[in-house]
């Protein structure tokens, strides 16, 4: 089976969004330790907006692997009908 450049393309980007929003998570958590609450004013808009890109690319990964399986259900030959018994 080859590999899809695309579908290759979205793993990464989703992955690197994933790291970016625990990044976001570890600062946002240090400036509640710190009490620092222009820090966390900061942080926690990072965070959302971090979520959002994240939500965003899974769903471009999620829309593009469908087109694979419908592109699979369309080059499959057609199922056989089961017989019935009398």
């Amino acid at each position: 089976m080859a590999i899809c450049l695309t579908c290759k393309k979205l793993w990464k980007d989703y992955a690197n969004a994933v790291h970016a929003h625990i990044g976001t998570l570890r600062k946002s958590h240090g400036d509640t330790l710190r009490q620092d609450s222009l820090g966390l004013m900061k942080s926690e808009w990072l965070e959302r907006a971090s979520v959002r890109k994240r939500q965003q690319v899974r769903k471009a990964l999620t829309e593009h692997q469908v087109t694979h399986l419908i592109r699979e259900l369309e080059t499959q030959p057609p199922r056989a009908k089961a017989v019935r018994q009398r």
